[in-house]
This record gives C-alpha cells, sequence and structure tokens, in this order.
C-alpha cells in the first residue's frame, strides 16, 4: 500500500505590516529583533524538515510521530523563547512579540491532535496508519487557517527599520513580500 506523504510543511512566520515613518534603528533594537524572527526561522525549519514516506506502515508511523514531537517541542520552545523576548529594548517590543505567541500558542492543540492521532494508529493497520494520516492533514489545514488569520499590528519605524536590517527577518518567507 502506498502512504501519502504528509502536507505539513507549513511555514510559520508571520509579517507585520510596517509604518512608513523613516528612522534608524539601533543596534540593540536590531539585534533583538534578529532574535525574534530567529525564533520563527528556526519553527519554519522544523515544520519543513518533512521527509519522504515509504510503504511500511510501521515506519510512517514512527516517522511521523517523531516529527509530531518535533513540531510540538518547537511550538513550545518558540512560545517560551518569544515570551523571554516580549521585554526588549523598544517600546513596541511586547506589541511586535504577543501577536506572535498568541498564534503559535493557538496552533499547538491542532498540533498535538496530529500527533496524538499518529502515536494511537495501530503500525500493523495500513488503514488506521492512513486515518491518522488524513487526521495529520486535516490539523495541517488548521494550522494554515491559524496562521493565514493572523493579525498583524503597526509599529514604530524604527522597529520597521530594524527589521529591514536583521539578518534572520530577511530569512522569512513574508520577507519577501514587502
Amino acid at each position: 500500500m502506498r502512504y501519502r506523504g504528509i502536507a505539513a510543511a507549513v511555514v510559520v512566520a508571520a509579517s507585520l505590516p510596517l509604518t512608513a515613518c523613516s528612522s534608524t534603528a539601533d543596534a540593540a533594537t536590531i539585534a533583538w529583533i534578529d532574535k525574534v524572527c530567529g525564533v520563527s526561522v528556526k519553527l519554519g525549519d522544523v515544520f519543513a524538515a518533512v521527509k519522504p514516506m515509504n510503504d511500511e506502515p510501521a515506519k510512517v508511523k514512527a516517522q511521523s510521530v517523531s516529527e509530531s514531537d518535533a513540531r510540538v517541542t518547537a511550538i513550545d520552545q518558540a512560545v517560551s523563547d518569544l515570551n523571554a523576548l516580549k521585554k526588549g529594548p523598544h517600546a513596541d517590543s511586547e506589541k511586535y512579540v504577543s501577536p506572535l505567541v498568541d498564534m503559535y500558542t493557538k496552533m499547538k492543540p491542532s498540533l498535538e491532535r496530529a500527533r496524538n492521532a499518529i502515536r494511537s494508529a495501530d503500525e500493523q493497520d495500513p488503514t488506521a496508519v492512513n486515518a491518522a494520516l488524513a487526521t495529520i492533514d486535516k490539523e495541517t489545514d488548521e494550522v494554515n487557517r491559524i496562521r493565514s488569520g493572523y493579525q498583524s499590528v503597526t509599529i514604530a519605524a524604527d522597529l520597521a527599520d530594524a527589521e529591514g536590517k536583521a539578518a534572520n527577518c530577511k530569512k522569512l518567507p513574508s520577507a519577501n513580500k514587502k
């Protein structure tokens, strides 16, 4: 039986529309925002690390459990790292970070449901493994819906300038849309 690959290469990084005033960011703000964007870059890397599936249900389950565990762990770590970055060097630091924390926190239950589905599937039953993969696909769609519904914020121009100068922010898919 052929198992379809999990379409879970979700990029969970989000963009923040920025104000258009001119200003220059200081080095501390650039370094701080680089760390914030780095959290999303690392999370995106975990989500993009989907390997091709083979034909054996036990191997499909093992790989899917491993990937699901990695995603839940990465979301937890991202939320923890971002919460630690809320007190940044800029007046808008918390305003910039909080929506990302909220978005990632809302994604976690879907990732946990996906993980639970594949963990509970009987690895000897191809139908059960396929059903679990369908649940993973459904929950991945929910994660994408949450990401697409992300509410961005308007921030000060010097923070926008810092985002434009930070190396990790330039790695985010949203950086190419500006």
